[in-house]
């Protein structure tokens, strides 16, 4: 009798031990998600003066894009450590494109129209001057082309947003475009895109209502869910239902809406940053009833760090397999069966102009190469705009085509390198007969 309670004292002795252990070992790793998640918010932000709205973007007959129409805002970049780096204006047309030129569903008899669709990379609101404007008017200025296309003059419209996908590129930007009866339409995109998820089923596109829905911005102000610092409303931004602080798959956003002429020092933001990773900490780890260290060995998420839709290593697979390639030839594919007339282009960012990209170890040979000779298999060309790029000129002119060290979008600088290229480019199509 003595002898099995010994054994049963022995047995819960080693419960208890492991419980506690475990107890030990989950304090732990929740004081490890404090420090990580709280003490150490190290993102970029950016601040708008004018409040996000829903828009008919995307709908069946819709031209209007993403922003309030014709409500151009100021964009004030700060960088992960808190300081201020840039602070622009940024154009928005009257159906809501970023761009300081108004555009129409309608196509004049004497206008050649180019639509330009991709990421951020050619929204450009990390910059004062989109491109696609400048390119605008480098065409309108070559006046022997203009002649040759018996055209008074070339529109270029930005149907660039930030964070599409290959997918959305297809469906609903190829879509709207489609719309504005481009004669040319470029898809401008980076390798970076290949991974960003979308659904397979951007080839189903209904059809537009009858008669044409009005050009007439119908606008709502979006609520989203958000936590409240100071009395600033911090947006989240959830990928899954419910909206809560206690979902995993809803982190800060790194977008934020202040009033107008807000500006804030370092020790402002990293305080601002701190009370709302305090508050996502407090619902999602100290309130959580879940075991997070099981979580976690599981590969669930327990808190999403905010992120910019910067080209940036968590974008990023470590390796783009043939399924990948696949999908982004097919989504190719898809664009050119509706606008036959179209050019693709491969947007370089800073690390290509090395030979590399945004994973260390990975080049852009290996990336990019095996795309553009199965897309060239499939009939779709790649061009490589760093061919048209003064590249010569060596790394110190590259860095100031980029808003470096802390965002890798063109500067405006940039933008007018970009669109001298882009120009080339596309004036070859056109004076080599094919418009």
């Amino acid at each position: 009798m003595f002898e099995r309670h010994a054994r049963l004292a022995q047995a819960v002795l080693v419960v208890v031990s492991l419980l506690v252990g475990y107890i030990l070992i989950e304090a732990g790793y929740r004081l490890y998600l404090y420090r990580h998640y709280t003490v150490q918010p190290g993102y970029l932000v950016m601040t708008t003066d004018v409040p996000p709205v829903a828009t008919t973007f995307g709908r069946p007959g819709s031209v209007f894009g993403l922003f309030a129409a014709g409500k151009p805002f100021t964009l004030t970049i700060y960088a992960p450590d808190g300081t201020m780096f840039d602070r622009h204006r940024v154009p928005v047309n009257n159906l809501g494109w970023v761009s300081e030129f108004d555009y129409a569903r309608r196509k004049e008899v004497s206008e050649y129209r180019i639509a330009v669709v991709g990421d951020s990379l050619t929204a450009s609101i990390n910059n004062s001057q989109p491109w696609p404007d400048v390119l605008q008017r480098r065409l309108n200025e070559d006046k022997p082309l203009l002649a040759k296309l018996g055209v008074r003059r070339i529109s270029v419209l930005n149907l660039g947003v930030a964070g599409a996908s290959m997918g959305m590129m297809a469906n609903p930007l190829s879509v709207i475009a489609r719309r504005f009866s481009p004669d040319l339409l470029v898809v401008n995109f980076i390798v970076e895109d290949l991974p960003r998820p979308y659904a397979d089923d951007y080839a189903k596109v209904p059809d537009d209502p009858t008669p044409t829905p009005p050009d007439i911005a119908s606008e709502s102000e979006i609520k989203p869910p958000y936590v409240k610092v100071d009395g600033l409303q911090i947006p989240l931004s959830c990928s899954s239902q419910p909206e809560v602080l206690s979902n995993p798959d809803c982190k800060v956003s790194v977008m934020w809406y202040v009033p107008k002429e807000t500006v804030f020092d370092r020790d402002a933001i990293n305080h601002i940053k701190f009370h709302a990773a305090k508050q996502i900490v407090w619902h999602r780890v100290m309130l959580s009833k879940e075991p997070l260290v099981l979580r976690q060995l599981m590969g669930r998420a327990i808190i999403q760090q905010a992120t910019t839709d910067l080209p940036a290593p968590h974008l990023l697979s470590v390796k783009r397999d043939e399924e990948e390639r696949a999908r982004a030839i097919a989504v190719l594919k898809f664009i050119q069966s509706i606008h036959p007339n179209t050019l693709v282009l491969h947007n370089p960012l800073y690390p290509h102009l090395k030979g590399e990209t945004y994973i260390h170890g990975v080049t852009l040979a290996s990336d990019l190469d095996p795309l553009m000779e199965e897309a060239r298999k499939s009939g779709v060309s790649i061009t490589r705009m760093e061919r048209y790029m003064p590249v010569e000129k060596g790394e110190r002119e590259w860095t100031r085509w980029y808003n470096l060290p802390n965002d890798g979008h063109w500067s405006n600088y940039g933008a007018e390198v970009y669109a001298a290229a882009v120009q080339q480019v596309i004036e070859q199509r056109l004076l080599s007969g094919r418009k």
